[in-house]
């Protein structure tokens, strides 16, 4: 399944990226709130690929909740309702904190720079 957080923590270099390419512009804050959005949005969706894909892979395997609770020592039975529950839940709180990461480090990077 993999440590799908880290790939949320490339957002924060996207931000800086664009935030550094709106402060060279020397944009309004019209255009800075639109990219914003974009960024947001790009950022998001290409974490939603990556979250999909590694959640197709992990549903494929058979023995997934045994393995789940095998390998955190739960004293509970992992459920195939349980799994599809941290699933929903993580991504949509994964993409939330992504989109978050995001926004901050594009607004917090064009003030930076921007300071004279």
């Amino acid at each position: 399944m993999g440590l799908q957080v880290l790939n949320a923590a490339l957002a924060i270099p996207a931000g800086f990226i664009v935030g550094g390419k709106l402060t060279r512009k020397k944009a309004e804050q019209s255009q800075i709130r639109t990219t914003r959005f974009c960024t947001c949005i790009f950022t998001s969706a290409v974490l939603f690929f990556v979250f999909a894909a590694s959640a197709i892979l992990a549903l494929r395997e058979a023995t997934l909740p045994a393995e789940l609770e095998g390998m955190l020592a739960l004293p509970f039975t992992v459920t195939w309702s349980m799994v599809w529950g941290i699933i929903v839940v993580g991504g949509a709180g994964l993409l939330t904190v992504n989109w978050l990461l995001t926004g901050l480090a594009v607004r917090l990077t064009h003030r930076f720079l921007s300071t004279p």
